[in-house]
């Protein structure tokens, strides 16, 4: 089977994620209410959270947990952060992948990117392989059985 490296939203969720992103001028990472509110650890260097708005799909199976780690530092790559903060950020990184979590980062140039602040998605997936998958439109219309 042909795997797509991408990651879906139903629509409504796609709506919803578009509103979000584009309602702010200010970076949601750097926020200090909106870190406190959905926190769900932290690391001297990052924090990890659930995405506001997950994604519904991850290489045409079902994402059960799409979190992400923030480096608490603004910086916009991985290439800017300090070797201590590149360290304790990688071990978080190598624990949730050890626990069944896919790992994804857009970089810093990409035009599907809508937040300056690096992060890194870690995606958890129902490994159930589809008997029948068919992507009509991105991100609207996935299909499985």
């Amino acid at each position: 089977m042909a795997y797509s490296s991408t990651m879906y939203r139903r629509r409504q969720n796609e709506i919803k994620y578009r509103k979000k992103t584009h309602a702010r001028d200010d970076c949601p990472f750097c926020d200090p209410a909106e870190i406190d509110y959905r926190r769900i650890e932290q690391t001297e260097h990052a924090y990890v959270m659930p995405h506001a708005i997950p994604y519904d799909y991850w290489e045409n199976h079902r994402v059960l947990e799409c979190l992400m780690v923030i480096p608490k530092r603004h910086v916009a790559h991985l290439g800017k952060l300090t070797d201590a903060e590149m360290l304790d950020i990688m071990k978080v990184i190598a624990r949730y992948e050890a626990n069944g979590y896919n790992i994804y980062a857009r970089t810093s140039k990409s035009v599907r990117r809508t937040q300056g602040h690096q992060h890194t998605h870690l995606i958890k997936i129902d490994q159930r392989e589809p008997r029948l998958s068919l992507l009509v439109a991105k991100p609207y219309w996935l299909f499985r059985i």
